[in-house]
């Protein structure tokens, strides 16, 4: 054992003498009291065999048995080019020393370059520091999935020396770096080592924009330290070519990942080609709450992390020395620090956003309030003047109040008599279209010509009742037939009623027909059963379509808003959770990429990245508020008027108020919403911005088609099935909408039904009915009437529809050839499309029956205008886009434009908040010149 203990010693010694020469190992052979006894036959072999191996050269024994290289160490010098070869027995060793300067960070950058290395053999290095190794190889490759590229030019940035505070200076740091390779034969490189200048960045553009070239192979990174009083600052990237590379803020830690592989680790990172903008904090938890930090820029060696599908942008490769391609892919950029606003700056902003909503408020007060006081003088003055001759049917006088305006209708909007007071109105038919005294007359005519009633609506109820009169007649009573007989309370439906019975008794078979059992048919008395009958006049009034008693319709309409807040409050809750974990998990991770920020006009606060964006907001919860109490202020109005002078109930379009109510509450939550959306804004969040444009577009055309059908406007659970319904196809859209036309061509077929089914809802005003029985009844029609039962009734009517119809298929089609990205906003835009023609035919109907637009409405719309052009404007300078990559979305993004804060996508939510409560004032008060028309005087359509 001692022999071989000193074997293994000697053959590690290139030197006998290191441990005691020959004769030391001779000694150690031999027995402890070998001087004492003669020596065994054993021990004597034993000692021959050690002179044997001793005698024999000295050899460097490595692993299998090969002979190590040999070891070359090299003091360099920094800024100086060394151009050397190693072999698998030749390494080279290069030691650099430096001295450490006080207070001023230090990094030293190795370039090597090796054209004859190869991927069999590549050139080894290894940077060897106080507490810390850095390692790489020649050549560099990254691959991709079509090809792979090697780098035979690396350069690195070794992790600076932390600096000592205070006086101490003059520490000397030494680095060693070893370059070695397998391959036996000599593999030429250089080596250069330098000091990097400017490795420290300063806050703001005053101390210069620092200027880098980077690329796969030679990435670079720089150190910012924040200075006193200064929390959070923005680092910003600019370049003017596409190639596709990586920003990293990282602690100031070692190492530090600065290579294509790694980079995605750790720190706040962005992807970007042409800008980038990181908002940085010192309480920001990818950064461990420091006080300085390293920003790190790499180069992808394709643009796939950029721009999926889109090849590397590569410089024509130049043939080296030994035939390799040697790839150019360098960047030029330009990195800036500049100061982020403070929380005290965020003060003039905020609350001066809520100060300018706030005069809205006043302006309001202000308007009621002149607008009262010049209704209660004008009132007052005309029943001074009329006091005299103000008593009802019934010689009981009318109440002596400025607050009953129906007193007086000197200036009231009629369709008809413009001088009829109220007590001539609430006295006269609902069907009086005739001139005051005019003697009634009868109009007879057969069901294959026209007629009051048109031929569809009569064979359709007497189909019903098992009959088919072919002649009927039609009473046309005055104004006056029944003044004597009704009094002030008595209901549409009992006065006309009463006057078919007085008419009869002159008129020999007027409204009969035959019944099953052979007998007369009353028609027009059972008119107050039968709501077919009012239902399908060609010419029907409100009147007809407001049958139903008021506190029902009223109980029905309040289900709206109730149901709105609880939709509200189920659907919010999850979003809000939802937006909140995605922030959480970017302020985590440091990846930006998640979230599609304008980040060049970015504010943080607390742990929302774009407080602007999400504050903005708050012009729709604002606004919403404000068209809630300018609803409740009207519907009190309109009950104080009831309860003062019941017959009000009969003048002007229906007053029911649980769709405006709901369409508040709905801008209310698209603000909430949308400012959870942008907590952080991507292609799987924006469905939170649409759901309630969903909302509001749908309740806008159900609150126009309430106005003039209150009677057949959809249910409640039915407007928010149909609209949850829209929803889910968005959702849909969101994941099939990129890749299927199948996708596309069913929402195709979807929107051209639908519109066809809306048609005949809006033409036959919901009276028509999907069943087998209907196509029987068209057989019948056809065979009896021919082609002329297709003959339009309501030409104005159909040929707007006709138009609708034909922009909606357009928009189907297009949808289905296009296939745009964006599914939901093309879905919103033919919800809004559809939403204007509505408000237009109803503008144009109204128009062509002889209403007028009051002065209100027409400054409302004028205002609505050209907020709606202005928000357009914005909204199409939008500075992000999540249809593109996040680098591609940066690309567009814009600087600060209003008071250093908001940007132009938080002036588009202004814009348009105020465009949308305009609006909705639009549709509030665009029928108050009927405020004084009876209904059985306000045409339907």
């Amino acid at each position: 054992r001692r022999l071989l203990l000193s074997s293994r010693l000697s053959r590690d010694k290139a030197d006998y003498g290191t441990v005691g020469g020959p004769f030391s190992l001779l000694s150690m052979a031999l027995p402890a009291r070998s001087s004492q006894r003669q020596l065994p036959y054993e021990h004597l072999s034993l000692l021959i065999f050690s002179l044997l191996i001793l005698s024999l050269p000295p050899l460097a024994v490595g692993d299998g048995g090969e002979q190590q290289p040999q070891r070359h160490i090299v003091a360099g010098e920094f800024n100086l080019t060394y151009n050397y070869s190693v072999s698998s027995t030749n390494e080279l060793v290069f030691r650099f020393n430096y001295t450490e300067i006080v207070d001023v960070t230090q990094a030293v950058r190795l370039t090597i370059v090796s054209e004859s290395a190869s991927s069999d053999h590549p050139v080894l290095v290894v940077a060897r520091q106080q507490r810390e190794i850095v390692s790489w190889r020649l050549p560099l490759f990254y691959s991709s999935e079509e090809k792979e590229f090697p780098y035979y030019i690396v350069s690195r940035t070794l992790c600076p020396t932390l600096p000592l505070g205070g006086s101490v200076t003059g520490r000397v740091h030494t680095i060693f770096v070893e370059v070695t390779t397998q391959n036996p034969n000599m593999t030429a490189f250089s080596l250069n080592a330098s000091i990097v200048p400017n490795f420290q960045l300063y806050l703001g553009a005053s101390h210069g924009i620092r200027s880098a070239h980077v690329s796969p192979s030679q990435p670079k990174y720089y150190k910012f330290e924040f200075p006193p009083n200064v929390s959070s600052v923005q680092v910003r990237m600019v370049s003017d070519d596409m190639l596709c590379m990586r920003v990293s803020v990282q602690a100031v830690n070692c190492p530090v990942y600065d290579l294509a592989r790694n980079v995605e680790f750790t720190g706040i990172r962005q992807t970007a080609s042409k800008k980038a903008s990181l908002s940085v904090t010192t309480s920001d938890p990818a950064l461990a709450s420091a006080t300085a930090f390293y920003v790190v820029l790499v180069v992808y060696p394709t643009d796939a992390n950029c721009r999926p599908n889109i090849p590397a942008q590569l410089v024509p490769p130049d043939p080296g020395e030994h035939g390799r391609e040697l790839y150019r892919r360098t960047k030029q950029l330009n990195i800036t620090v500049l100061p982020s606003l403070g929380i005290n700056e965020y003060f003039l902003p905020v609350f001066g956003t809520i100060f300018f909503f706030l005069l809205f408020y006043a302006a309001a007060f202000i308007i009621a309030l002149l607008h009262h006081t010049y209704e209660t003088r004008r009132l007052l003055a005309r029943s001074r003047a009329g006091a005299a001759n103000n008593y009802d049917g019934n010689n009981a006088p009318i109440e002596d109040t400025p607050e009953s305006p129906l007193r007086q209708r000197g200036d009231a909007a009629d369709v008809g008599d413009n001088s009829t007071d109220f007590n001539e109105a609430s006295n006269s038919s609902p069907r009086n279209y005739l001139a005051v005294g005019e003697t009634p007359t009868v109009r007879t005519a057969t069901m294959s010509t026209t007629a009051t009633f048109s031929t569809a609506a009569m064979s359709s109820l007497s189909m019903q009742r098992g009959t088919l009169p072919s002649q009927m007649s039609v009473v046309e009573p005055p104004a006056s037939a029944n003044s004597a007989t009704t009094s002030a309370s008595t209901n549409a439906s009992d006065a006309l009623a009463s006057t078919s019975a007085a008419s009869a008794s002159a008129t020999v078979g007027v409204g009969t027909g035959v019944g099953e059992d052979g007998g007369f048919v009353d028609l027009m008395a059972e008119a107050n059963q039968e709501k077919e009958i009012f239902r399908l006049r060609k010419d029907m009034t409100v009147q007809d379509l407001s049958r139903k008693p008021p506190s029902r319709l009223r109980k029905k309409y309040k289900l709206y808003y109730w149901y709105l807040i609880i939709i509200s409050i189920f659907y919010c809750l999850p979003v809000i959770q939802l937006v909140l974990t995605y922030q959480k998990v970017l302020n985590t991770s440091g990846d930006e990429d998640m979230c599609y920020y304008n980040f060049d006009c970015a504010h943080t606060l607390g742990v929302i990245s774009s407080f602007n964006n999400v504050f903005s907001n708050i012009s729709y919860v604002l606004l919403g508020l404000l068209f809630l109490l300018l609803c409740w202020r009207r519907d009190l109005l309109h009950q104080n008027l009831v309860r003062r002078d019941p017959r009000a109930s009969q003048y002007g379009i229906p007053h029911h108020y649980g769709l405006y109510y709901a369409i508040g509450i709905a801008l209310i939550m698209e603000g909430v919403l949308s400012g959870c959306y942008h907590i952080c804004p991507s292609y799987n969040n924006f469905q939170f911005d649409t759901a309630f444009m969903y909302m509001l577009s749908g309740l806008c055309m159900l609150k126009i088609y309430q106005t003039r059908h209150p009677d057949v406007n959809a249910s409640a659970h039915m407007a928010y099935m149909a609209l949850a319904i829209i929803i889910f196809t968005g959702l849909l859209g969101v994941f099939y909408s990129k890749e299927s036309t199948t996708f596309y061509t069913l929402f195709c077929i979807l929107v051209i039904v639908t519109s066809i089914l809306l048609t005949l809802e809006v033409y036959y005003v919901g009276r028509w009915k999907m069943n087998v029985g209907r196509l029987k009844r068209l057989y019948l029609l056809v065979r009896t009437d021919g082609l002329s039962c297709f003959r339009p009734q309501r030409r104005d009517r159909l040929v707007l529809l006709i138009f609708a119809n034909s922009i909606n298929w357009s928009i189907g089609l297009y949808g289905a050839f296009k296939r745009p990205e964006d599914f939901s906003t093309f879905m919103l835009s033919i919800l809004m499309v559809n939403m204007m023609m509505y408000f237009v035919f109803y503008i144009i109907m109204k128009l062509r029956n002889g209403e007028r637009l009051a002065f209100t409405p027409v400054a409302f719309t004028l205002l609505d205008i050209a907020a709606w052009a202005g928000a357009g404007y914005f909204f199409l300078q939008s500075p992000t886009n999540w249809e593109d990559s996040a680098s591609g979305s940066r690309i567009r993004n814009q600087a600060c434009v209003l008071a250093g804060f908001y940007d132009v996508h938080d002036i588009w939510h202004f814009l348009s908040a105020v465009a949308m409560f305009l609006g909705f004032n639009i549709i509030l008060t665009m029928d108050d010149d009927l405020a004084y028309v009876r209904r059985d005087r306000i045409r339907v359509f």
